[in-house]
């Protein structure tokens, strides 16, 4: 696998209702980002940046990537 592209796993996420199987698609996600380095593959991290006010507004709490994602090594 020559690279895997993550889009959005962001804080924000954890407003609203629970997402399905949000700790499962944490773990597959973390499983694939570590088997493309293995391979000398690239893992590319997009998130959302959204307007002031909302969840996933620049520099704030919900901006950032979920926590439990393993985005080095």
């Amino acid at each position: 696998m020559d690279a895997l592209i993550v889009v959005d796993m962001q804080v924000g996420l954890l407003s609203g209702a629970p997402k399905h199987d949000l700790e499962g698609v944490v773990d597959r996600i973390n499983a694939l980002s570590k088997r493309v380095r293995s391979e000398s593959g690239k893992v590319i991290w997009i998130r959302h940046s959204g307007d002031a006010g909302d969840g996933f507004e620049r520099h704030t709490a919900g901006w950032a990537f979920l926590p439990d994602l393993v985005r080095w090594g």
